[in-house]
């Protein structure tokens, strides 16, 4: 994972491990590196948007940590600790929140202020180890989007409350019976109730995967 801070004068790498390098943008060399960040490896680092200082790190050790480079990053500002290993993690536009996303829908949105839980997604775990989940927020940050690799179909979440506000369901029109899971998704970056879904679905050991535009619009004008 990669992620660059607001200023764009550096960014943090972390590859397969617990460890996490400083690079300067402007000299490609490594300007500090930070070992054993995590018990596990780090999955996704994030750069917060307005803060060139503070990045967040989530691993399969079920914690996520947020850093400070003006402090000597013995130990993180906040640790918290979901249920399962976590997935993806991000920020809210405003840096006021941080989401994590753990496996099987264990989906977390803490005040980075303090690292206080400030709403827990209501979604349903499967009991399966292997359903890893990813959540976003979408572009005007009111809602959270969420999908999993062995569900068919994205959650639209209130980051207020954490409630389902809608579901979309993708199927497989030659195999209705078929499950067509959620690999990824992103909100759109100008559009406030569109995203686009990277889905998989496999057929005889042979996978297939789409790139589907969704658009919420009608479902929310008029109120």
């Amino acid at each position: 994972s990669i992620s660059t801070n607001c200023m764009d004068d550096c960014f943090v790498v972390s590859g397969y491990s617990n460890d996490v390098a400083l690079y300067d943008v402007c000299t490609h060399k490594v300007v500090n590196f930070f070992k054993n960040l995590h018990a596990d490896h780090i999955n996704v680092i994030k750069f917060s948007n307005l803060s060139p200082h503070l990045f967040a790190t989530s691993s399969f050790d079920r914690d996520v940590k947020l850093w400070d480079l003006r402090t000597d990053m013995t130990k993180p500002v906040f640790k918290a600790t979901s249920d399962a290993g976590n997935v993806t993690i991000g920020f809210s536009h405003n840096d006021q929140f941080l989401l994590s996303s753990a496996t099987d829908n264990d989906v977390r949105q803490y005040l980075v202020s303090d690292g206080r839980l400030h709403t827990k997604l209501d979604l349903e775990p499967t009991g399966n180890c292997n359903n890893f989940t990813r959540s976003y927020y979408m572009r005007d940050a009111e809602y959270i989007i969420s999908g999993s690799c062995e569900q068919p179909g994205a959650r639209i979440c209130s980051a207020r409350n954490g409630k389902v506000m809608r579901q979309v369901t993708f199927e497989n029109q030659d195999d209705l019976r078929m499950i067509v899971g959620v690999q990824s998704l992103r909100a759109d970056p100008l559009e406030d109730l569109k995203f686009s879904v990277l889905t998989s679905s496999e057929e005889h050991y042979i996978s297939s995967s789409r790139i589907l535009e969704v658009d919420l619009t009608p479902c929310y004008s008029g109120g």
